[in-house]
């Protein structure tokens, strides 16, 4: 658990900064976010 844990954070973290550089780019960090969130469930 602490492995995802970590690895969501890192996700949030690089999602943060873009947030930050273009407001528009929200729609792409969600979708990134989405992905990465379906690669850890099918590695469990």
């Amino acid at each position: 658990m602490r492995k995802i844990n970590l690895y969501m954070k890192n996700i949030y973290d690089v999602n943060s900064r873009l947030l930050k550089r273009k407001s528009n780019f929200f729609l792409d960090t969600s979708v990134f976010f989405i992905l990465n969130n379906r690669i850890l469930y099918k590695q469990e």
